[in-house]
């Protein structure tokens, strides 16, 4: 072996490594560059399709009736009902509720009540 090389190839510093490191580094970070512009356009578009839906939201729901068929149309299509607080729901996992508990306590509206709020 000569001074400039090792066990693992041309050692730091040597020509015949540089070209191809420097190739290898700059795709991935021109990769990574590209990604994290392609995460800050969709979280823009996110925000927008958000504010989209609330805008919705508050022209639909002018009433009880409304806002119930809403919700319902939300369910169907998500899965979720809209009228579940997730924190709610997280803190009555936490308080060893069973979720037969949790639902009957959010059907009698008492789960916040219950929570000092």
């Amino acid at each position: 072996m000569t001074q400039s090389e090792n066990r693992n190839g041309p050692a730091a510093g040597s020509p015949s490594l540089v070209p191809a490191i420097d190739t290898k580094l700059r795709a991935i970070f021109d990769a990574r560059a590209k990604i994290r512009e392609q995460i800050e356009h969709l979280e823009a578009e996110r925000a927008r399709l958000t504010q989209e839906l609330f805008k919705l939201q508050d022209e639909y729901c002018t009433d009880a009736v409304r806002e119930e068929e809403y919700c319902r149309c939300i369910e169907r299509i998500t899965g979720f009902d809209p009228r579940i607080d997730p924190r709610a729901l997280e803190e009555a996992v936490q308080t060893n509720f069973s979720m037969e508990e949790f639902l009957a306590e959010l059907e009698r509206g008492t789960l916040a009540s219950t929570r000092g709020e």
